[in-house]
């Protein structure tokens, strides 16, 4: 058996497949567009004074700034009339060509409205659109609740603010010491201790004011100020967990830098 050319064995080992191919272009990376969908349109028009309505078909919605919701129906029987422009162009439409049948987009002057079937339900001591009503609340609960957080913060902040004067206006103003001191003790017991986190925090800044308050105008051992029988009769009736001590931190610092 003749013995292969070593050329020719790598010949067949390893085939020729010509010229490599030419370099590709750079493939470009098209980033992903992420398009945020888009709100839906509120419903909400407002109406003065931070209040908003609703036109939905024979039923009109009141919203309040807190977001409560009322109703008004539209009464089942009425009359309308075309305004001035409308009647102004129904009457050169005519004028140009009398015969003509009348453009859809031009209302008639006069139209009125009769609803045989809500008249036998409000006789019958029925709503005749109670589930109209039922989907409009449903369907803006959310921007409701939005408007209802919106202003408890709003009231928040506005009471907080007005703290401070309404107390100045307490204890300069007629009246027994004692009695203002008891008052005091009751704006400070009505504060919640409970809730959405805003109002604790609220609640906190409120009794801080009250409390600086009385270490500043009603100080310890003064005339004006808390006895410890007071303190103790007043935290028997209080209704809040916390304990009402005005002096309580005065005490406690005075305790820490006696020897």
């Amino acid at each position: 058996m003749p013995f292969l050319d070593p050329k020719r064995a790598a010949a067949i080992a390893e085939p020729d497949l010509g010229p490599p191919p030419p370099p590709q272009p750079l493939e470009m990376h098209v980033p992903t567009l992420h398009i945020q969908p888009r709100k839906p349109r509120s419903e909400l028009t407002p109406d003065g004074n931070g209040r908003f309505r609703i036109h939905d078909g024979p039923v009109i919605a009141h919203v309040e700034r807190d977001g409560r919701m009322s109703f008004e129906d539209r009464s089942p029987i009425g009359v309308s009339v075309a305004s001035p422009r409308d009647i102004n162009r129904r009457l050169k439409a005519w004028i140009a060509n009398p015969f003509a049948e009348a453009p859809a987009d031009i209302p008639p002057i006069i139209q009125g409205r009769f609803e045989l079937t809500d008249l036998a339900m409000r006789a019958a001591g029925q709503d005749p659109y109670s589930s109209r009503k039922m989907e409009l609340l449903d369907r803006t609960r959310d921007e409701r609740m939005g408007l209802a957080a919106a202003e408890n913060a709003s009231n928040l902040k506005d009471a907080l603010a007005r703290t401070p004067a309404a107390l100045d206006r307490i204890w300069r103003g007629p009246g027994d010491v004692r009695q203002k001191r008891r008052l005091f003790f009751t704006l400070w017991d009505e504060c919640a201790e409970s809730g959405a986190g805003d109002v604790i925090a609220t609640a906190r800044a409120v009794r801080a004011t009250i409390v600086a308050f009385i270490r500043r105008n009603l100080p310890r051992g003064s005339r004006a100020g808390y006895t410890g029988a007071e303190l103790d009769a007043l935290n028997a009736r209080r209704t809040s967990r916390e304990r009402f001590d005005p002096y309580w931190q005065e005490s406690a610092t005075s305790a820490q830098q006696s020897p």
